[in-house]
């Protein structure tokens, strides 16, 4: 069996021909056809303003439809999609390139998050966004930063679910939770748009991130961890949920950074929404600590207590 498939291979290898190839008329069809349409496109792009007026399909304010951004992100993007620079035409809905072009001039804007879709028609553009918000609020002071002058004024910087800085002005539109770590890396270069360089900041954005909007309702006000910037990936030290004052909450990793036998992100939410709508928010609970990371409510001691001013006290000791 295996000598006639050999036997067939050399057959098919010795009938084979590169002028016949190149000259059967399924190629040359296939061929013709690629040439006729990138001609027909170098045509229309040269002297469609000849065929059509053209100055009838340009693009302007009211032909571009885009999802209206909130309030709080200071940008006019249907002004940056009709600005050119000078010399250039403005653009047109006959551009063969409007809607790519379009899609990756808003993929440039830091306050879009995605492009989920540009769809062009005689009409315009209509344009579908997501545009990114804050979650959580990195603090930084003298608890947390060292040589930081206890007169200097603390400071907080947003940041989206993925750990982005976002503009330090939001901190006046939004009540988020506060992320505190030990020595945020590079935080004196922390600017707008870009990822913040630490772990422990990602994963404290993504933990508040799934809680969401039932932040507020549990009473959850930081969220911390007492790893150091030499351990941001050590899993045995955990993130935790603190309110103002009242009920420590042990949450665990980040979601989908969970170690064997710890519950998902999602049970362990829920367990939680649970026990706060059967006892109340943290802040009005004991000073005590619970243990998420089984999914289930787990009492404790509290084994660390701390008042706001003096939450790294002893992680600054063993520095």
């Amino acid at each position: 069996m295996a000598r006639r498939n050999e036997d067939l291979l050399d057959r098919l290898i010795n009938n084979f021909s590169l002028r016949g190839t190149l000259l059967h008329p399924g190629t040359l069809f296939v061929l013709i056809t690629v040439l006729t349409i990138v001609g027909a496109l170098n045509l229309w792009e040269r002297y469609q303003h000849r065929l059509i007026p053209v100055q009838d399909y340009q693009l302007t304010a009211d032909r571009v439809r885009i999802t209206p951004a909130p309030s709080w992100a200071r940008i006019d993007l249907k002004r940056l999609l009709l600005e050119v620079p000078a010399g250039q035409a403005p653009p047109n809905i006959l551009d063969t390139d409007v809607v790519a072009r379009t899609a990756m001039t808003l993929k440039s804007v830091g306050w879009v998050e995605e492009v989920d879709q540009v769809r062009k028609s005689s009409d315009g553009l209509d344009i579908d966004l997501r545009y990114r918000r804050p979650v959580g609020m990195v603090t930084l002071n003298h608890t947390n930063v060292p040589g930081w002058a206890r007169t200097k004024t603390a400071q907080v910087m947003p940041v989206d679910q993925n750990g982005m800085v976002m503009p330090p002005q939001l901190v006046q539109h939004f009540k988020l939770p506060r992320i505190s770590v030990f020595n945020p890396q590079s935080f004196s270069m922390a600017r707008p748009w870009a990822v913040w360089p630490d772990l422990r900041i990602v994963d404290a954005a993504a933990i508040i991130s799934l809680i969401g909007s039932e932040a507020d309702r549990l009473g959850i006000y930081r969220v911390m961890t007492l790893r150091s910037s030499r351990q941001m990936s050590a899993a045995e030290i955990p993130f935790e949920l603190w309110p103002e004052n009242g009920t420590k909450v042990v949450w665990g990793n980040a979601p989908g950074k969970e170690v064997v036998g710890e519950a998902s992100a999602q049970n362990k939410l829920t367990a939680l929404v649970r026990f706060v709508t059967q006892h109340g928010s943290l802040g009005q609970m004991p000073d005590r600590r619970v243990d998420l990371r089984s999914g289930k409510i787990v009492i404790t001691q509290d084994a660390h207590v701390a008042d706001k001013d003096g939450i790294f006290g002893d992680v600054n000791q063993q520095q």
